[in-house]
């Protein structure tokens, strides 16, 4: 490994500020070390493969429901082996008197014949129970998914909990009155259900009521419930679904109604005085009419949607939030009030197993490919610092936050089958790589890649500083021994990115660095310009444009494209401080604007030519603006905590936002329509644009 010394001693005023991590100044001299696995198939256990559509329709920063609601707590299911006080594993007829804290078991073999007399305690069905009446009702009834309960009705007392996850055995006339809790987790049908004032109906699986439903106090509905009458939900009552409940005639609404999935009414929906529907995103409720006379709303960042296909009558209440209200007749407006977010017939609602949805999509479509966490080396996880796309190939580069020293390079092979695959990986824990680029040009079968960082510190050699511009050769594509052909000793702490420009390289170190020109070649020294808090430098064949952050103040400073003066800028504009300092806070140049990420202060727009603006600005409600990438028509943000958001490159208007798992650091859009996001400890997550 050749190393190329450059003494570039002078001193900055103030104090020392990092644009991407300090490190300790070691007491020993340690020489590099590198490791290199090929071993592919290894190498991509790693990585999680996801392939399903990512949901990029809104601003998720929306809350669920604002109702205090505690949720219905479901019974679990039960075994007929452990804790019974009795068993019933062949044919027994009579009455059962089950008392506080006794559990009779009726095995898989077990038939019982008679009434119940449930005294507090508690019945496991594993067998058949042939049910002809229960009396004090106080207790639990678990029918588990090898047993049958027959009975001609259902009637369930104040005091007892009846969950079925087996087989329910009724005559199609069968009712059932419920004044403690039903529970169904099966599949179960009745001719009519009524709820008491105490009754709670909570169903995750396929429940049919065949003729009319009366609800006075909770249903939880997160399965299939299908009503073939009418459906009161009356004063006292509330209803939450998360999945799909059909009506065959009326809706009536007289208190409380949350949809998160699909509700679909064959009639008429009466929304009445002091009553309301709560909309999460994605959710569809569709009827023949709906006369409003109470509210609906959604706090959620997606729009929601009620479509009635006769007619939509405002009488009174509000409407607010992302509401699409959608009828061919239009909105008959007799009262009540409509928000400013409010739309009608433009929302797409995707569809789900719950929800076949509504409209055709207007937003891009996007698939999550895979997630690669972190790289672990000795102990401790690396973080992705920068990502760039060659053809069908992602070559990743990594750096461990914080003391001690580490760093990584992966090659990641894209295919058409969305299985990408880990290649070669080199590893380090004598350096940190903040960023990587590769020429633009090959020669043969080889291409340079530079990864600028920073390198521990051998007492044995005169350097000054632990920034450093290592340059690689890669042969067909792949890192080949010696791997680092050379390191180039660069004033500063970090160094933290790298340009080619014709026949030079650009290199820009942080805290008492610069901006340093090498010779392509040879890389010898052209020419270096002290630069206080120098953070990032960008260009795209027009315009050179370099970030610097002090503790108060950022500024942007533009250089012509051909022989640049790095002393003597042709603009320069202060933008305000980025907070924190030691975020990425890249620039990014597209056409005629320049896109900066500016941490606490978001993503600010300039025009790339004289840096006058900022012409646009976005400032998300969460995180940090680290990165900051684009395509043909969208911007896409990595804003920390926030996640990631797409903007509309003409407007910087929201297309949407998601979150991962970790704090997105780094975005880039590169070439097959994929993008990687680089996102703290959630590691690396690969998306496709699909269309």
């Amino acid at each position: 490994m050749r190393r190329i010394l450059f003494y570039l001693l002078f001193v900055t005023a103030g104090s020392l500020v990092l644009s991407s991590c300090v490190k300790d100044r070691p007491e020993e001299p340690e020489e590099p070390f590198l490791t290199v696995n090929d071993n592919s198939a290894e190498l991509s256990k790693r990585i999680t493969y996801i392939n399903e559509p990512l949901n990029i329709g809104g601003d998720s920063g929306g809350q669920k429901s604002t109702l205090d609601i505690d949720p219905i707590i479901p019974t679990p299911e039960m075994d007929c082996a452990t804790g019974c006080t009795m068993v019933i594993s062949d044919t027994y007829s009579g009455e059962l008197k089950i008392k506080n804290g006794e559990k009779v078991c009726i095995t898989e073999t077990g038939v019982f014949t008679g009434g119940l007399k449930m005294q507090g305690g508690t019945l496991s069905v594993c067998g058949t129970a042939n049910v002809s009446y229960i009396s004090t009702g106080n207790g639990t009834i678990v029918v588990n998914q090898t047993g049958t309960y027959s009975a001609n009705s259902i009637y369930i007392d104040p005091q007892l909990t009846f969950a079925v996850y087996g087989t329910l055995d009724l005559p199609s006339w069968a009712s059932m009155d419920v004044k403690g809790q039903f529970e169904n987790h099966s599949t179960v049908s009745f001719a009519s259900v009524s709820t008491s004032a105490q009754g709670v109906l909570y169903n995750e699986g396929i429940m049919s009521v065949n003729n009319g439903l009366a609800i006075n106090d909770r249903v939880e509905n997160h399965g299939t419930l299908n009503v073939g009458g009418q459906f009161s939900l009356n004063n006292s009552a509330s209803l939450i679904n998360t999945c799909t409940l059909t009506i065959d005639a009326n809706f009536t609404i007289n208190n409380t109604l949350i949809n998160e999935s699909y509700i679909e009414v064959g009639g008429d929906v009466y929304l009445n005085n002091n009553s309301d529907i709560e909309m999460t995103g994605g959710a569809l409720f569709s009827c023949n009419k709906i006369t409003v006379n109470g509210d609906i709303y959604n706090n959620d960042g997606d729009y929601a949607m009620i479509e009635a296909t006769n007619q939509l009558a405002m009488n009174g209440g509000d409407v607010a939030g992302k509401i699409d209200l959608c009828c061919p007749n239009g909105v008959t407006d007799w009262g009540g009030s409509v928000g400013p977010q409010v739309s009608y017939c433009t929302a797409y609602i995707p569809s789900t197993e719950c929800n076949p949805g509504h409209g055709e999509p207007l937003e891009p479509q996007f698939t999550l490919v895979a997630n690669v966490p972190p790289i672990t080396l000795d102990g401790n996880n690396l973080s992705a610092t920068s990502v760039q796309i060659i053809g069908d190939l992602a070559y990743v580069s990594y750096h461990l936050h914080g003391d001690p020293y580490g760093a990584a390079i992966e090659i990641i092979e894209l295919n058409e089958n969305d299985q990408p695959v880990i290649l070669q990986q080199l590893t380090s824990n004598n350096f940190d790589f903040n960023e990587l680029k590769l020429d633009d040009v090959t020669n043969g079968n080889t291409r340079k890649m530079w990864v600028m960082g920073s390198q521990k510190l051998s007492t044995s050699e005169e350097i000054f500083s632990p920034a450093i511009l290592a340059e690689l050769t890669l042969v067909d594509n792949l890192m080949v021994d010696p791997f680092i052909d050379l390191i180039v000793d660069l004033s500063g702490y970090s160094g933290n990115s790298v340009q080619k420009n014709g026949t030079s390289l650009i290199a820009v170190t942080g805290s008492d660095g610069g901006i340093t020109v090498l010779d392509y070649e040879t890389k010898n020294l052209l020419d270096y310009t002290p630069l206080a808090f120098a953070k990032y430098l960008s260009a795209n064949g027009n315009n050179i444009v370099s970030l610097t952050a002090s503790e108060t103040e950022a500024t942007l400073y533009h250089y012509p494209q051909a022989d640049p003066d790095f002393s003597s800028p042709d603009f320069f504009e202060n933008i305000g401080s980025i907070e924190p300092r030691d975020g990425k806070s890249v620039v990014h140049l597209d056409n005629d604007r320049a896109y900066v990420a500016c941490g606490e202060a978001g993503l600010k727009v300039y025009g790339a030519d004289n840096l006058t603006g900022p012409v646009l600005t976005y400032d998300p409600d969460k995180g940090n603006s680290n990165g900051v990438d684009s395509d043909d028509d969208l911007i896409y943000l990595a804003n920390g905590a926030g996640g990631l958001y797409l903007l509309n490159k003409s407007d910087l208007e929201l297309i949407g936002n998601y979150q991962f798992d970790g704090s997105a650091n780094f975005v880039t859009a590169g070439g097959n329509d994929y993008i990687f996001l680089a996102n703290g400890i959630g590691g690396l997550f690969i998306i496709h644009r699909d269309e």
